[in-house]
């Protein structure tokens, strides 16, 4: 998820700097050319980074149904213990869900 939030990032500022240099040049014809060559670009790398996003929302799914699973057992011990015991994973399942914010920010942008 770290790499895919970086190529994200780049898709970002690739998209921010296309909208920059159309409104500095203000030319149709050479814009077209360059937003034809980003849109190729995101299509390929979108398809590239859809595979290994899946996996890894099931793994951070799957880790909130084992959480919520133990939390229902009656045989488990609540409290405090139990929030720190199952803390390890708060922080994959923020990053995913961040990484997902990341992408949809690409796809409102584009």
């Amino acid at each position: 998820a770290y790499l895919e939030l970086h190529v994200l990032s780049g898709l970002e500022l690739a998209i921010d700097s296309f909208s920059v240099n159309f409104f500095r040049v203000m030319d149709v014809k050479e814009a077209l050319a360059g937003w034809n060559v980003l849109q190729a670009m995101l299509r390929h790398i979108s398809a590239k980074l859809s595979r290994p996003l899946l996996p890894l929302g099931c793994a951070c799914g799957a880790s909130i149904l084992y959480l919520i699973e133990l939390s229902l057992r009656p045989d488990v011990e609540g409290g405090f213990s139990f929030i720190l015991q199952n803390l390890w994973c708060l922080p994959p399942n923020c990053f995913f869900l961040y990484t997902l914010m990341r992408a949809a920010a690409v796809t409102e942008k584009a």
